[in-house]
């Protein structure tokens, strides 16, 4: 797999559906929001820290559950990720050590379909609690997890894409739901870099033919904040 300074939208824009994903559980409280999420995300949060450190390479929790961790209630039912890849056998090597952990391939040929289509789909068996792991290889992905820092999500430290990083995921992408994130997020007292965020947008902007850096500027003007 090489490495490209350019974005490419069928790999960020896109993601894959969740195969087999349960429906929402209990109610959990954490940083600072009450949230709907499915019984065993502690365990496999902390499963899943162990089986990533352990392999190594850079990753980020991106999705609901990095709004989560952002301190914004919201329900989901999967945990999203991102992860740098090392090689064009990442996939194999990824999973080759994910069933000590707990962790199996939620479809045939998974390592097959993560090296075509950039995302590895996987179980956590003991919870049942869905994972999907996007490979960053572009500059944006790649910035985004070799800067996030580890939160505690559901008492488990792991790391989470920085604010100004989850919104541009999150704009990207512009399912309603990501929009709906993008409103929230914006009510944060954290900081957040409008001049970064545009800036990126506009790169896929002139990929994708969209005004997705617009809808940002539309979005932070209705949030009230400066810059």
């Amino acid at each position: 797999m090489g490495n490209s300074s350019k974005p490419k939208p069928t790999k960020i824009a896109r993601r894959k559906s969740a195969p087999g994903a349960r429906a929402v559980g209990r109610i959990r409280k954490t940083g600072g929001a009450a949230s709907a999420v499915q019984p065993g995300f502690s365990q496999a949060i902390k499963d899943l820290v162990a089986w990533l450190d352990t392999v190594g390479q850079p990753y980020s929790v991106i999705g609901g559950m990095a709004v989560i961790a952002h301190g914004q209630a919201r329900t989901t039912q999967d945990i999203d990720l991102a992860w740098v890849p090392t090689g064009p056998t990442a996939a194999a090597k990824l999973l080759a050590a994910a069933k000590a952990y707990g962790f199996a391939p939620r479809i045939k040929n998974a390592a097959a379909f993560a090296e075509q289509n950039l995302v590895l789909l996987v179980v956590h068996q003991p919870t049942g609690v869905p994972i999907d792991i996007s490979f960053a290889m572009q500059e944006f992905e790649l910035r985004a997890a070799r800067n996030a820092k580890r939160r505690k999500l559901f008492g488990v430290a792991i790391p989470v894409v920085g604010l100004s990083d989850l919104i541009i995921y999150k704009m990207i992408a512009a399912r309603t739901q990501d929009v709906a994130d993008v409103e929230m997020l914006l009510t944060s007292n954290d900081i957040i870099d409008p001049k970064a965020i545009r800036r990126t947008l506009r790169e896929f902007d002139a990929l994708l033919e969209t005004d997705r850096a617009g809808e940002f500027d539309r979005a932070w003007r209705v949030s009230g904040r400066r810059g």
